[in-house]
């Protein structure tokens, strides 16, 4: 009692110091979360984790300045009540309340018509090692998606979902499978048209739909290497394959485990210079993690971590959910309306 009586006195008569500096601190975690992370791990790693930090951080800032603060009673008389750190946590908290809030307004492409005649497409990374395709036959006739990307399914469990849909394609050993009541036109390869793409396994299942008569659509399905692991330009040339799959004027859906939050560089990438939309902006007032499943030994302290994604050009949006397939996984699945937007 006496060493922490000791370590807050300290504190008081450094006030300024103290504050200036978690000041100072917190504007810095801002300006590195607005940096290009693409070849950077640590940074990468940091603006993933940006909310939680940010959390603990205001918490700790708050602390300290309530501390800092309390009028200080010696011989009777009390010194006077020190305001300013309060002010100080209060507007560095306020310059970090818009990046703490969950989205807060929905997309322009948002369109009742969408969930009243659109389609419904859903994203599930299954993980390879466990066997859930029951799990996943419950979620599909509980919300019968049109289209249902999985990302690391077993062959075992491709078998058994096979009856589920009339059109089936597998890519490669990555566990990227597309079940889809579209008739598949073909799948897409890039590898002819860009040799230096043979030099990675190529992460991504990319299939063309015959989704009318008159009209096609592009589905794609990735299973992004971790940024923070590939090294010898895993991750720049998978990041081109998918500029290449992109390439295209046909109206894309891209599902997927990305491994990357909305923080991150690749997400601005694929919104901004691909011009991809992501499903989940449909819903207003939604963080919609989807990472580590809640019931899982790694969500300690909840899901608090959104790496799959519903992306989408040439469509409008209707609802979006989060929706726990299997506990067997440690993801979620992200389930999604669409209605082909009036060229």
């Amino acid at each position: 009692m006496q060493f922490i009586n000791w370590a807050i006195q300290l504190m008081r008569r450094h006030a300024v110091l103290l504050m200036t500096s978690m000041a100072v601190t917190g504007f810095f975690m801002l300006y590195l979360s607005v940096q290009n992370d693409f070849h950077s791990s640590a940074l990468f790693l940091f603006k993933a984790i940006f909310l939680p930090l940010s959390l603990m951080f205001l918490v700790k800032m708050w602390l300290m300045a309530l501390l800092v603060t309390k009028t200080i009673t010696r011989k009777g008389q009390a010194r006077p009540y020190r305001k300013w750190p309060l002010g100080v946590a209060l507007l560095v908290s306020l310059v970090f309340l818009p990046q703490l809030l969950p989205n807060w307004q929905r997309n322009i492409n948002f369109s009742e018509q969408a969930n009243e005649q659109g389609f419904k497409v859903a994203t599930f990374s299954a993980m390879t090692r466990s066997r859930n395709a029951q799990d996943i036959k419950t979620f599909i006739q509980a919300h019968q998606p049109q289209v249902l990307c999985l990302q690391e399914v077993t062959d075992e469990d491709l078998q058994i979902l096979s009856d589920m849909y009339p059109f089936q394609a597998k890519h490669g050993g990555a566990g990227l499978v597309i079940l889809s009541q579209f008739p598949h036109k073909k799948p897409v390869d890039i590898d002819e048209e860009s040799p230096e793409i043979k030099l990675v396994k190529n992460p991504i299942q990319s299939v063309e739909v015959e989704f009318s008569e008159q009209q096609r659509i592009r589905i794609l399905n990735i299973h992004m290497p971790r940024q923070y692991r590939k090294g010898d330009g895993y991750f720049s040339k998978s990041l081109e394959a998918i500029r290449l799959h992109a390439d295209t004027t046909l109206p894309i859906i891209f599902c997927g485990d990305f491994n990357t939050t909305p923080r991150n560089t690749l997400y601005t990438h694929l919104t901004q210079q691909l011009g991809f939309v992501d499903a989940q902006h449909n819903q207003a007032w939604q963080y919609g993690f989807t990472f580590p499943n809640d019931n899982r030994r790694l969500a300690l302290f909840g899901t608090w971590l959104r790496i799959d994604y519903l992306f989408s050009r040439g469509f409008l949006g209707g609802a979006t959910q989060v929706i726990n397939v299997s506990n067997l996984s440690d993801h979620k699945a992200v389930l999604s309306t669409f209605l082909l937007a009036d060229k």
